[in-house]
């Protein structure tokens, strides 16, 4: 196998230039609109996204000596295991994201907004009515305008958990795939070496 060896060294910068353009793709997806965010909430993330990629990537750039240290077999099983929890935060966040964001259309566009993890009391009044359908209410209720101000002001919480879901997903699985390239080349650099 010294030919395959051989070849890690040759190409352990493409590996690391590939991995850090995987890196950018869960920023990508979610500049795309591929995953559904309120229209208020789009730039701020847009900005932790892409932030989130380069620190990521930098880390473990900055953790190289130590990363070359960690044996095959550990580095296996933390890739695994950050690329599983980084599914379980992407995955709580769209099931959060689609029992918290409601959609409304008003003619050719689509307004959103956050359900507050916990509604005010003046929310429990005038959801109560609605049997809590936030969407016929946002579109059919007399003071659906005073509904949409206190949703908006009270939706901090649903906010918070949704941005600390998507940017642990991105972080773990950007982490888990830099993280992996970077031994994978580390290792065959090594292996020359010795």
């Amino acid at each position: 196998m010294p030919q395959l060896r051989e070849r890690f060294e040759e190409f352990g910068w493409l590996i690391k230039a590939v991995a850090g353009i995987l890196a950018l793709l869960p920023g990508v997806a979610i500049l795309l609109g591929l995953v559904d965010i309120p229209p208020d909430l789009e730039d701020l993330i847009n900005y932790i996204s892409f932030s989130i990629s380069i620190v990521t990537i930098l880390a473990v750039m900055l953790l190289t000596p130590a990363i070359d240290k960690v044996r095959p077999s550990l580095a296996a099983v933390i890739i695994v295991v950050c690329a599983a929890a980084g599914a379980v935060s992407a995955t709580s966040y769209r099931s959060f994201a689609q029992s918290h964001i409601v959609s409304i259309p008003v003619g050719e566009e689509v307004e959103r907004h956050v359900i507050p993890l916990n509604p005010s009391a003046e929310i429990r009044q005038l959801m109560e009515p609605y049997s809590w359908d936030y969407v016929e209410a946002l579109q059919t209720h007399v003071q659906r305008v005073r509904l949409k101000e206190l949703m908006a002001r009270d939706s901090g919480g649903s906010t918070a958990r949704m941005i600390l879901l998507l940017v642990l997903a991105q972080t773990l699985i950007v982490g888990a795939i830099v993280f992996g390239a970077w031994k994978l080349a580390g290792s065959g650099k090594k292996k020359v070496e010795a």
